[in-house]
Formats: structure tokens, C-alpha cells, sequence
């Protein structure tokens, strides 16, 4: 009799059109299984009973099907796989943990951009995707415009903002994401003290799962002193938002001025990571999230939503949000963000 033990992840409903990393554990000396998603064991390892031993093969490797009893093949995959590589061992976690990282020739982590939306070039009311992964355009609502001589998608901060449909990364991985904005000083300061500005987030439920953002404040002389932030939101075993780790801005947020906002997510690490153009705004925070967080919703620019109402709107402008899978440290920012020619032998 064939039987069939399996480790099973523990989220359920995996987003579809993202990059995810998956590996098989089998420990022949443990006789166990383990399945690991982006690095991380999913539940604990599945014991194979006395009574079963594995199915010797000699047939070919199989991507993209499986064989079946009757000698035919079947379960096909629909869908892109990359990366395949196999093991004549049991990897232990924190191999898996760095494997599912993807490093470059550098020995940085590799990086595959899976959106861009550039105001450079759109007209009308929708900004394309230009990444070659074919994403959702982003409609644009009203008190939102394209300046075509100025290249970049003007916001009212007050119901402009533009919209696709998300998710385009697995958040249990290592993901980067960039923002060229510039925020209105005259519309901030018809804003109240503590208003917070999305500037782009994922939509998870009635909040964001991840979201880059600004939050006004004012300095003793009653000038604006705002912050940015990049934060992930930490949910319970129901979904609902428990916790938000965020990266502030080492210094006032610059008025009508531009500035490239990334934010970085380091699985591996656990750890989140902000720069402000090529500066890295310490310290990285820890996201220690007790369940993995999955935006399921909208990805928007210039909104945010907050207790299931959308709000948060930006004044001011944005030029372009790109999305990566993978983790970037401050060269790559430089050099894939920045478009800064990097020194020869500069590994940092």
C-alpha cells in the first residue's frame, strides 16, 4: 500500500503571482520531513512510521509534475519555478534560511524586480507596469493627476491617490521597496499635528501590511518637523493587527524637495531597514511578528487605510514605486535604486 506523510505550510491561501521559496527536508538518520517556506519550518518535522519506508526511484527529475501509480504523469504546475537545486543531505534551518536569500556573485543577496509604476512617459488616468511581470496599471482617482512635463503623479492630499491590485511579493520573504516623493509644504500645513501621509502600502484587512509614510509634526517655532517611516504590521493567530515595527528618519522630512524613500525587509535577519536616498537610517528595527503577515488587498499610492477606512492621504508628488524581492544593503540601493556607479572592490 502507497502512503502519502506530508508537511504542510502553516499559512494558508498563498498569494498567487509572487516569488516564493520553498524546500523538502527529508532526515533519512530522524526518519522526518519537513517542508520550509522562505526559509522558515513550517510546523514540526512529520515522522514517517515504522511500517513506511521511501519509494526507491531511478526515473528523471520532475519540475512542473508529478509521476503517478499508473506510470503517467500528472498535478501540473501552472505557474514560473527558478532555482532548482538538490542535495544529497538534510540542510539544517539556517542553511535554508540563507539559501531561500538567493545571494548574488557579491555575496549579496539577489534581488528580482516584480513591479515598477513610473509617471515618466503615462498619460490619461493609469500609470503602467513596466517590470515585464505584466501587474496591474495603477488607476489613478480623482485628485489625482499626471503632470506630463513635470513626469510625476501629482497628489491633492485629500482624495487623490492611484491604485492596482496587490499583492506583488511574498512577505514571509525578503523583499525592498523604493518611492521618489515630494511632499507640499502649503497643503502640510492645513494638516493637524500627528496626520500621517502614505506614500505607498499593501493592503491587508482594514489596515497595511507594510507601508512607507510620513507623519507631521511641528518644531517649537511652529515650522513643519515631520518624519518619514517604512513599517510592517505583526498580526495574532485571528489576523488582527497586534503590533507595528517601523524605521523613522534620522531627521526632519525635507519640504518640496524630492527624495528616493526605500524601505527593506531582511527575512534572514528578521529586520527591517529605511533609507533616506543612500542613507541608512539607523537603528534596523526587529520585526519579531508572532504570525507572518500577507497583504491580500489593494497596493496604493498616497492612501493608506486604518481601522478599515481609507485616509492617510499625500499632498505632493510621486515619480516612480518599484518593487523587488530580495533584501538590498546599502551598495545595491546605491547602484539599483540610486543608479550610483559603484567604486571597484566597494562590497559594502
Amino acid at each position: 500500500m502507497r502512503h502519502e506523510i506530508r508537511s504542510v505550510a502553516g499559512v494558508t491561501d498563498p498569494p498567487v503571482r509572487v516569488w516564493t521559496h520553498l524546500a523538502g527536508v527529508y532526515d533519512k538518520a530522524g526518519k522526518k520531513i519537513q517542508l520550509f517556506v522562505n526559509g522558515r519550518p513550517q510546523g514540526s518535522p512529520v515522522a514517517l512510521p515504522d511500517t513506511v519506508l521511501p519509494v526507491p526511484t531511478n526515473g528523471g527529475l520532475q519540475v512542473g509534475r508529478a509521476s503517478n501509480s499508473s506510470g503517467g504523469f500528472g498535478e501540473y504546475l501552472a505557474g514560473l519555478v527558478d532555482e532548482v537545486q538538490v542535495w544529497q543531505r538534510a540542510l539544517a534551518e539556517g542553511e535554508l534560511r540563507e539559501e531561500a536569500q538567493l545571494f548574488d556573485a557579491d555575496h549579496a543577496a539577489a534581488t528580482a524586480l516584480l513591479a515598477q509604476w513610473d509617471a515618466s512617459g503615462a498619460s490619461g488616468t493609469s500609470i503602467a507596469d513596466t517590470s515585464g511581470y505584466r501587474r496591474p496599471a495603477m488607476a489613478l482617482a480623482p485628485g489625482a493627476a499626471i503632470d506630463v512635463e513635470g513626469e510625476v503623479l501629482i497628489l491633492d492630499g485629500r482624495t487623490g491617490s492611484a491604485t492596482a491590485t496587490g499583492p506583488v511579493i511574498d512577505e514571509t520573504g525578503s523583499f525592498t521597496v523604493t518611492a521618489k516623493v515630494q511632499l507640499n509644504a502649503a497643503e502640510l500645513a492645513n494638516k493637524p499635528v500627528g496626520y500621517i501621509a502614505q506614500v505607498v502600502g499593501q493592503r491587508t484587512a482594514g489596515e497595511s501590511s507594510w507601508a512607507i509614510w510620513y507623519r507631521h509634526d511641528r518644531a517649537d517655532d511652529g515650522t513643519p518637523a515631520g518624519n518619514w517611516f517604512f513599517g510592517r504590521a505583526g498580526v495574532d493567530a485571528s489576523g488582527t493587527v497586534k503590533q507595528v515595527t517601523s524605521v523613522p528618519s534620522a531627521s526632519s522630512a525635507e519640504l518640496d524637495t524630492f527624495v528616493q524613500l526605500t524601505g527593506v525587509y531582511d527575512a534572514e535577519q528578521d529586520r527591517l531597514h529605511f533609507f533616506v536616498n543612500q542613507e541608512d537610517q539607523s537603528p534596523a528595527a526587529e520585526s519579531s511578528f508572532a504570525f507572518d503577515q500577507q497583504g491580500t488587498g489593494e497596493l496604493s499610492i498616497g492612501r493608506g487605510m486604518s481601522g478599515g477606512v481609507w485616509g492617510r492621504y499625500l499632498p505632493g508628488e510621486v515619480g516612480e514605486v518599484r518593487v523587488w524581492a530580495g533584501a538590498m544593503n546599502g551598495r545595491q540601493v546605491e547602484s539599483q535604486v540610486l543608479g550610483i556607479p559603484s567604486a571597484v572592490g566597494d562590497d559594502q
